[in-house]
């Protein structure tokens, strides 16, 4: 019931009553519902008995509209029963006892529900039954994320087990065949790959394999000529950018298109610098430069458009030729617009571009031309083009042309047709599906069926699995028609006669089906049903789709994946940049793990509104720049997130787990009177200022060692010297870029980006830690083994005062340092036992000075832009850059020459160190794999 502005809200507990009546009858439908499926639930597996009872009632509840009732509920503080579907009848009893409570009367007689259950059933809970169902048929959830991940292997997996090594190691835990291309050899080669790269990452790889089901697509379209373009990259004024570049011979790189040429031997004749004429496919003059050789390759590059065909002759200036090989045909298109007839013809013989109108194309389902009838739709290459069928005819149907470019669109060969309201009498287990079973139950764990529309296709593959004796390989159920989304429920209730099974949303061809404006209600009403069941799903198709073939994203793609957390598996296709689309999506469904289970938001605590609810505290204004910080992002857990002023003990500043506390008060003392509150009695810093000095300036030491030594891999064949430059050089762009708030890991040797890291970009941040790590590579490069955290510090102050703090360092002892031409200046970074005294009489002027130059200027303004509180600082671009001139000056100017070799401690081993992180379960522990190197 609704009720209007005008009418009188009934008492509390009378609505209550209202709504248990609802309820009441809620309860007596499923038990209807429950014997008219009792046939199908008796004869589901035994432990799958409960979880078909569910899927029965959830079914019929959702007959009914229980909107109305939602509001009710709502509005009585119960249950709106927008959560039920992994318990719809315990959840509907606890309702019904809620609001016997809310009414005032005594515990409900409620309807028996027996039909269908039976003593000593297994009565689990529903969200269990489902872990339990999705780990037997898609495996362990990795550590980080609940959600699994599967993957199309491209047909270059067969010849490249590296690139499979690179796919499970960013986090394949699913790889998916498609027996629509390749064949049993390429199959095997694929799973042999598979198998070894999980075994030596430690890691199980489940492997699926799809049945290529009935293909319903447009036929073969005459080739073009023997004729490829390739151009140069030109800008917007026509000047060339890049130039164009071509292998003559075997191709040695992706990216690089290659040609054959005959005879081979002329190739390894040929010399980087020479010039090679040709004239092309349009009888034009080019020169080509020749770049690289190899002995069965020659790579040349050209800065104007070459049409190259088979046949064309090139030539060197002493006379010698060679052809080029047989180039593939080109690939033709025809174009439709709006209005247009499209005419798809009963036949796969090839058509001509520019032949008699209408245009006609083939399609490769006889059966269409049998099913289809006039006013029926139909759509095109995933929906780029559709249309409304006008004729049928025996040898071909007439299809005017409704959806289309405004210029017109292309249609191709090989593209899918989809006829939406057409039931088309064609089995969705093909002769060559059978003949591919006999290969995938032997070698795969899963087998994806395609083109599923009802029960009776799930018992035809269930028929030809038993008949195969493959009663362990589980299966899933590709959901991609109207039809097979209409008769879901029966088909989830044949699917459970078998051990193991889950279903996969196969948006792409759904979408085109249901119609875009409904796919968003269609996937959720098929997770909902499927969570009723408690069934697996797999979200599929054009995930992540432009990372995965241009490599980079856009902003739907990722919201996009992020509601893949929903299902239990999602679903990555194929593209040359696959193992990264892999890596972001593992990460971004890391992420959502904290915020979101199936449709229920998890609320984590959230910093970025303490200030709303805590009241104003100018103070923390410092933050505003770690924004992201604020917000926790990657996985940032409840207890003591980053900070940066701390109200109590357990608040604690920064990101390290055991950082000391800065009380709001201490610091409110010093900015109201920095000169009294800075200094004690004795004129030495006080506790608060020496407190907020040593976790700020803390050093990760093994962090720079490890660090180094990536670099060192990535270029070795450079000295000391050369690696110093680049950090220098990092070190500069990561202090100034962005106004100083670039984190401070970007100036660290070799790897200049937080990715490499596997950390967030607020893991570490800002100009004060880039400055110690800065001051701490240099100091390695120089084989400076410093004995304590307190020197690091002294040595990061005494660089940021310039010749000041050069003056105080020259006092300091000679250092013990492994390279024989350091400066004595570096003495403050070793702490002989025999100099301890001295260092620390140094160490303590150096840090008083300090604290006078940035604190008691302008009322501690200085230190509030230099020294924030947190790691992170958020400083002017061209502030940061004068600051960190005067860095790199000193560190020059104390240091003096590098050594020509590298210290002992950063000798090379026999493994490089992994610094891309995993998957981790916060910041903090991001942030302790990385400085510690333990796991």
């Amino acid at each position: 019931m609704t009720v209007t502005e005008s009418e009188e809200i009934p008492p509390r507990a009378e609505r209550a009553a209202q709504c248990l009546e609802r309820v009441r009858e809620l309860l007596l439908r499923i038990r209807a519902a429950r014997e008219v499926r009792l046939e199908g639930i008796n004869g589901v597996a035994p432990r799958h008995r409960h979880s078909a009872v569910n899927l029965v009632d959830y079914t019929a509840v959702r007959s009914e509209d229980v909107r109305d009732l939602q509001i009710q509920l709502a509005g009585l503080g119960v249950s709106s029963l927008g959560r039920m579907e992994s318990g719809v009848a315990e959840h509907l009893t606890a309702v019904a006892r809620t609001l016997a409570a809310v009414a005032g009367l005594p515990d409900p007689q409620l309807p028996d529900l027996d039909p269908g259950l039976l003593p000593g059933e297994d009565l689990r809970p529903g969200p269990v039954t489902l872990a339990r169902n999705t780990v037997r048929l898609v495996g362990q959830a990795p550590e980080g994320r609940a959600t699994r991940i599967m993957v199309t292997m491209p047909s270059e997996a067969a010849q490249d087990p590296a690139l499979v090594s690179r796919m499970v190691a960013a986090g394949t835990d699913v790889a998916r065949i498609n027996c629509a291309h390749d064949g049993p050899q390429e199959w095997s080669s694929m799973i042999e790959h598979l198998r070894a790269a999980a075994s030596d990452l430690g890691t199980d790889v489940r492997i699926a394999m799809d049945l290529a089901g009935p293909k319903v697509r447009t036929g073969p379209v005459e080739p073009g000529p023997r004729v490829e373009k390739i151009k140069p990259e030109r800008d917007a004024t026509g000047h060339v950018i890049r130039p164009a570049r071509l292998w003559l011979g075997a191709q040695h790189s992706e990216d690089v298109p290659a040609v054959a040429v005959a005879p081979e031997q002329w190739l390894a004749e040929r010399t980087v610098g020479e010039r090679l004429q040709l004239r092309d496919a349009r009888d034009s003059g080019r020169t080509l430069r020749v770049v690289e050789t190899h002995d069965d390759a020659v790579l040349v590059e050209f800065s104007k458009t070459v049409y190259f065909a088979t046949g064309l002759v090139l030539r060197t200036r002493d006379g010698s030729e060679a052809t080029l090989g047989e180039l593939p045909e080109t690939e033709q298109y025809l174009r439709v617009a709006t209005g247009d007839t499209l005419r798809l013809l009963n036949s796969t013989e090839p058509v001509q571009v520019g032949g008699p109108s209408p245009v006609r194309i083939g399609c490769t389902l006889p059966e269409a031309f049998q099913d289809a009838a006039a006013g029926q739709r139909v759509w095109l290459d995933d929906g780029k083009i559709g249309g409304v069928i006008r004729h049928v005819h025996a040898g071909h149907m007439d299809v005017e042309i409704t959806h289309a470019s405004p210029a017109g669109s292309k249609l191709k060969a090989e593209k899918g047709i989809n006829f939406p309201d057409t039931d088309l009498r064609i089995p969705a287990l093909t002769a060559k599906d059978r003949e591919d079973l006999a290969f995938v139950v032997q070698h795969a764990d899963i087998v994806n069926m395609s083109f599923v529309r009802s029960a009776q296709d799930v018992a035809d593959l269930l028929a030809e699995l038993q008949a195969l004796g493959a009663d362990s390989v589980d299966i899933t159920l590709k959901i991609e028609t109207v039809g097979g989304f209409e008769h879901l429920p029966m088909v989830l209730l044949e699917a459970m006669r078998w051990q193991d099974s889950g279903v996969m949303i196969a948006r792409g061809d759904l979408a085109v089906e249901t119609g875009f404006e409904r796919m968003a209600e269609v996937q959720q009403e098929i997770l909902w049903l499927c969570e009723a069941a408690h069934v697996p799903v797999i979200w599929a198709t054009q995930v992540l789709e432009t990372l995965a073939k241009k490599g980079l994203p856009s902003r739907a793609e990722i919201t996009d994946a992020a509601q893949g957390q929903q299902a239990e598996c999602v679903m990555l296709n194929k593209g040359p940049f696959v193992v990264e689309a892999i890596r972001t999506l593992s990460s971004v469904l890391e992420r959502m793990s904290g915020h979101a289970s199936k449709k229920t938001d998890l609320l984590r605590r959230l910093n970025a509104w303490e200030d709303f609810v805590r009241g104003p505290a100018p103070e923390r204004a410092v933050c505003r720049a770690r924004g992201l910080c604020a917000l926790g992002v990657r996985g940032a857990r409840a207890r003591a997130p980053p900070r940066a002023l701390c109200h109590s003990e357990s608040d604690v500043l920064g990101l390290g787990r055991r950082a000391a506390p800065i009380r709001l008060e201490e610091w409110t003392q010093m900015r109201v009177n920095p000169l009294n509150k800075a200094f004690d009695e004795h004129g030495q810093p006080s506790p608060g200022v020496e407190k907020f000095l040593n976790h700020a300036l803390r050093v990760q030491r093994p962090w720079v060692v490890k660090m180094i030594k990536h670099m060192r891999r990535q270029h070795p064949d450079e000295t000391p010297a050369q690696l110093a430059k680049r950090a220098r050089k990092l070190y500069v762009r990561s202090v100034t870029a962005g106004g100083g708030a670039v984190g401070a890991t970007a100036a660290i040797p070799g790897i200049g980006t937080l990715t490499s890291f596997g950390l967030s970009s607020v893991a570490v941040t800002g100009y004060l830690e880039a400055t110690a790590l800065y001051a701490q590579a240099v100091a390695e490069l120089h084989g400076v083994e410093p004995k304590d955290e307190d020197q690091n510090r002294t040595m990061v102050m005494a660089l940021m005062l310039g010749d000041d703090g050069q003056a105080l360092m020259g006092q300091l002892l000679t250092s013990s340092s492994t390279s024989k031409s350091i400066s004595n200046k570096w003495g403050l970074m070793m702490g002989k036992s025999g100099s301890n005294a001295k260092f620390f009489d140094v160490g303590r002027s150096i840090r008083s000075m300090f604290v006078k130059r940035f604190i008691a200027r302008q009322s501690g303004a200085m230190l509030g832009r230099a020294l924030p509180f947190g790691i992170g600082a958020f400083v002017g671009g061209g502030a940061n850059l004068a600051m960190a001139r005067q860095v790199i000056k000193s560190a020059d100017e104390a240091s003096g020459e590098f050594p020509e070799q590298f210290p002992p401690n950063l000798t090379l081993g026999d493994r490089a160190e992994a610094f891309e992180g995993g998957t981790t379960a916060s910041q903090q522990e991001a942030l302790e794999t990385a400085t510690t190197g333990r796991e």
